[in-house]
């Protein structure tokens, strides 16, 4: 039997919620244009974060 290793759900946890802020933070600014974007901005930075930490393994 084969395991993933903890790294592999964290970081695709990690994604998950990044998707999730900027999906919640696009509806509500949807919802109400005055809005601040901070969800948003808070989901790109921690997607932008999760998909580079793992690359930085090959530099």
């Amino acid at each position: 039997m084969t395991r993933l290793p903890l790294d592999t759900f964290v970081h695709r946890g990690a994604l998950a919620v990044a998707i999730g802020l900027i999906a919640a933070g696009a509806s509500q600014t949807a919802r109400e244009p005055g809005v601040e974007h901070g969800y948003v901005r808070t989901g790109v930075l921690l997607w932008v974060v999760a998909v580079t930490i793992p690359l930085l393994q090959f530099v």
